[in-house]
């Protein structure tokens, strides 16, 4: 079944507010159409992502090099959408995108709202590029080992502009700060986990769904807050199931 962080954030954001975001993506021809049916009924429209005529296990590996992990391979135009001007204002999340082409797409439609989930790859191969994106961001999601490696000085410059931080901590849950005040948050509750793989991208999903992003800053914070705890029945679904294609099965039933 179709997965990855671009799926499972568009089901995160589907779910939350009973509608689909326009999606920038790629996808592959290979991928069969019963595949993309089943995530139009759990309320995901991949009408506007772009097809390319590449397997889709080379969109899923081509980034990065076998034999050489800090090197990208390939031409990234093979697995990044296109760039697309969009009728402002808008809000713009990116889930573990190429950084380059986030900072490019931010440049070429101004966004109101930025926001990014960090992924540890680009961090190590794209250094630059990955601070350069935050550095335009208003939200940044990413585990305590993300947030490590993207280093202090990238930190404090987001906290001192007032970007909403998110730090993802596994069974320990989940801290959100902005400036100086934070929020230690639970994890979802389940007896007994089955799969981890996407939580992260349905939680940022979740989020983009937060109200109010672009005429109260000062609310941001109690609103990503209340978001998370939303979206907590959501990410229990998928920490419960057994894979993406018994993941679309439970999350159809959500609303019922």
């Amino acid at each position: 079944m179709i997965a990855g962080p671009l799926v499972y954030a568009s089901l995160g954001f589907a779910r939350t507010t009973g509608k689909s975001a326009e999606l920038l993506g790629v996808l592959s021809t290979d991928v069969k159409q019963r595949e993309i049916d089943t995530l139009r009924q759990t309320g995901v429209d991949l009408s506007t992502v772009e097809r390319r005529a590449v397997p889709s296990l080379h969109l899923l590996t081509g980034r990065r090099s076998l034999t050489s992990p800090q090197r990208i391979v390939g031409q990234p135009l093979n697995w990044s959408p296109a760039h697309r001007v969009i009728p402002e204002p808008y809000i713009l999340f990116g889930a573990a995108g190429d950084p380059s082409w986030l900072r490019r797409q931010v440049e070429h439609s101004r966004p109101a709202f930025v926001g990014v989930d960090l992924h540890l790859d680009w961090i190590r191969t794209r250094p630059r590029q990955t601070a350069a994106i935050v550095d335009l961001c208003d939200f940044i999601s990413g585990t305590e080992e993300e947030l490590i490696a993207l280093g202090a000085e990238s930190i404090e410059r987001a906290r001192q502009r007032g970007a909403v931080i998110l730090i993802k901590m596994g069974a320990q849950g989940v801290t959100l700060t902005q400036y100086t005040r934070r929020y230690d948050l639970p994890p979802p509750c389940v007896p007994v986990t089955l799969n981890e793989i996407g939580a992260g991208d349905l939680l940022f999903g979740a989020l983009a769904s937060v109200p109010s992003l672009l005429t109260t800053p000062g609310e941001r914070l109690q609103k990503f807050k209340e978001a998370y705890l939303a979206a907590s029945p959501l990410i229990e679904k998928l920490l419960r199931s057994d894979g993406p294609e018994e993941l679309y099965i439970l999350i159809s039933d959500l609303s019922e």
